[in-house]
């Protein structure tokens, strides 16, 4: 018995089947409803997304757990006294691996490139991304510059 799909090296993927997108321009909020769009894809990326982050997470707050104590020490009281340079690190690392694990289930769900979840023309735009850094970055170094002059940090005694 043959399988309809050919096997391929180790190594070498499939792309993406380009008639799983829409033959015609359509929105953005509309690109994954292609001629072979099934009712049941959109449920299996969200189940994939869920999954995935919930593994995502365990791995970042995971590791802060394993270097910097166990979670409850950490988290209990107000965000005012617990708030430190490494939980706001812990904070954007869970919301960046919110990236790769939407990109990953779109990919498995839809099965289409993960860049299509990032831009319209199905891949990371690098020259928009450096446009909008060289506008960003000199408003982002004004802003803190002129913030640590108006409101300086005040050294103090650590609480511990």
């Amino acid at each position: 018995m043959t399988s309809p799909e050919p096997v391929l090296p180790l190594g070498r993927r499939r792309r993406a089947d380009p008639t799983l997108l829409p033959a015609q321009p359509v929105a953005y909020h509309q690109l994954l409803r292609g001629p072979r769009w099934r009712w049941w894809r959109p449920l299996v990326s969200l189940l994939l997304l869920v999954g995935l982050l919930l593994v995502a997470l365990v791995v970042v707050f995971g590791t802060f757990e394993a270097l910097d104590g166990p979670l409850p020490d950490r988290w209990v009281g107000t965000l005012d006294e617990e708030w430190s340079p490494v939980t706001n690190l812990e904070l954007d690392l869970s919301l960046a691996a919110l990236i790769p694990v939407a990109a990953l289930a779109v990919a498995i769900a839809h099965r289409v490139r993960p860049g299509w979840v990032s831009s319209v023309t199905g891949r990371l735009r690098w020259t928009w991304l450096g446009r909008c850094l060289l506008v960003c970055l000199p408003v982002w170094a004004l802003y803190l510059g002129v913030g640590s002059f108006v409101d300086p940090v005040e050294p103090g005694r650590p609480d511990h």
